[in-house]
């Protein structure tokens, strides 16, 4: 028998809300704030390591997102990075040496030796060519060597002449200089020793030569003088 015009057409009546349980919502990627702080971190880019680090913090609380630790590792890293810068400059200031009024060492430590003055004493003496920092002492106490003058090179031009001729330059200064001593206070045996400008800072007018008389056993006392 025929079906009905007016019957009811197949399929279901009424279509309703999908209610099959949804899946897990798409994950989120790393933060990029996170990345960014924990490599600063790392190569010591403290300040703006701290600022990314806690910008990634707040934007994974508020939005979510992967990188938590690693902003939190960009943090503790600033902060070593922080604590290490501030050591080392307490240590440098701490090591220094400490002059009186009128410019005498009156506490031990290092100085450049571009800093060295006429009557201090080297603590300990030690043939190196790259010496940058050498350590003073009050010349009352046991030293090495003592800076006996200090003057500057004349060139014939303002290039340089190279380090042979600079070398050579240096000793015939500092041996005059030493020659004018007075011969009862230099040591029995010794040697004469000098800082002088290398190529770099020649470029930068350094002409400055600081003449040493190194004794072969520790001295007391100033070589110049009261």
């Amino acid at each position: 028998m025929a079906q009905p015009p007016w019957g009811p057409p197949p399929g279901p009546a009424f279509e309703g809300p999908d209610l099959r349980p949804a899946g897990p919502p798409p994950a989120k990627g790393t933060n990029g704030f996170a990345v960014a702080g924990l490599v600063l971190g790392i190569f010591g880019g403290a300040l703006l390591s701290t600022v990314f680090s806690l910008v990634a913090l707040s934007q994974i609380k508020k939005n979510g997102g992967q990188g938590r630790g690693m902003a939190i590792a960009g943090l503790v890293l600033s902060g070593l990075w922080v604590v290490g810068v501030v050591t080392a400059i307490a240590i440098g200031l701490s090591s220094s040496a400490d002059r009186g009024g009128s410019g005498e060492v009156v506490g031990a430590g290092s100085v450049s030796v571009k800093d060295v003055r006429v009557g201090d004493c080297v603590e300990k003496w030690a043939e190196d060519a790259s010496v940058v920092t050498v350590r003073l002492t009050p010349c009352a106490k046991p030293h090495d060597a003592e800076v006996v003058a200090n003057d500057d090179l004349v060139a014939r031009d303002e290039a340089y002449p190279g380090d042979d001729e600079v070398r050579r330059m240096a000793g015939e200064l500092c041996s005059g200089k030493v020659d004018a001593l007075d011969e009862s206070r230099l040591p029995e045996t010794g040697s004469i020793a000098y800082f002088r400008p290398l190529e770099a800072s020649w470029r930068d007018g350094d002409r400055k030569v600081s003449c040493l008389v190194v004794a072969d056993t520790p001295m007391t006392g100033s070589l110049l003088g009261p």
